[in-house]
């Protein structure tokens, strides 16, 4: 798009596919870098990478399994800029990589919390009590100021699974202005045999951990007050649909 440039961060981590000589055709673009781990670092190493890499105004994290509109990026870059959003929230859909057809994602876009004005902070009143519960803990639906993110210092958590949530909703949970586009930018795919979050009983505890975490990190920035039943809602959820939803001896 013409007056926007894309920066694109390719981080390989340990793949076992053709990654590399497919990019190989990209390579000497200015507005392409391949980086290659030289150990294995995981998704959250990773991420936390292509942030330290990153230059643009903002960044976006794509997932391998997710498929986007080509659009996705201009709509999203467009209302942050016109809202000087520090998150900008978009919808989404899903994708059964089985049944192949598209799905409506009920929980990540709940437009019945949202307030009449935009942009908004988390902890504006008629939005503190929802903040958790009216987006998702996942990374690939928003863009993010990259200066902010920066400014705030959040990284990814290095666990198997749930690594993304606190870097989520730190970000959100700190934000002074929160944008969004109810426009489908991108769909998640599902029921997919080999992804992680099927086999979350082999790291039950992981998201545990991050709400420990996330509820250590609102303490300390000093945000845990207004934010205290946003969060114990968003726990108690959380951790009912972890047990309803693992399988085995977890």
């Amino acid at each position: 798009e013409q007056g926007v440039s894309l920066e694109l961060l390719v981080i390989d981590d340990g793949s076992t596919d053709h990654t590399e000589e497919v990019l190989s055709a990209y390579e000497g673009r200015e507005d392409f870098r391949y980086i290659k781990n030289e150990q294995n670092m995981g998704a959250a190493g990773s991420r936390n990478r292509g942030v330290g890499l990153a230059q643009g105004t903002y960044i976006a994290f794509l997932d391998a399994d997710d498929f986007f509109e080509k659009n996705m990026l201009k709509a999203a870059y467009d209302r942050a800029e016109e809202t000087e959003a520090e998150v900008c929230v978009f919808n989404a859909d899903l994708y059964d990589h089985t049944e192949k057809v598209y799905k409506k994602c009920t929980w990540a876009f709940r437009k019945q919390y949202f307030p009449e004005k935009e942009p908004f902070a988390a902890t504006d009143e008629n939005v503190r009590n929802n903040i958790f519960r009216m987006f998702n803990g996942w990374p690939w639906d928003k863009l993010y100021q990259r200066e902010y993110v920066r400014r705030l210092g959040i990284k990814y958590q290095n666990l198997r699974t749930t690594n993304d949530m606190l870097f989520v909703f730190i970000a959100l949970a700190c934000a002074s202005r929160i944008s969004t586009v109810d426009e489908v930018l991108i769909h998640q795919r599902v029921n997919v045999r080999t992804s992680l979050s099927r086999t979350r009983e082999k790291s039950w505890d992981c998201f545990y951990i991050a709400l420990l975490a996330m509820q250590k990190e609102l303490k300390d920035r000093g945000l845990y007050d207004t934010l205290e039943r946003a969060f114990v809602n968003w726990a108690l959820n959380f951790s009912l649909w972890q047990l309803n939803t693992m399988t085995g001896s977890a």
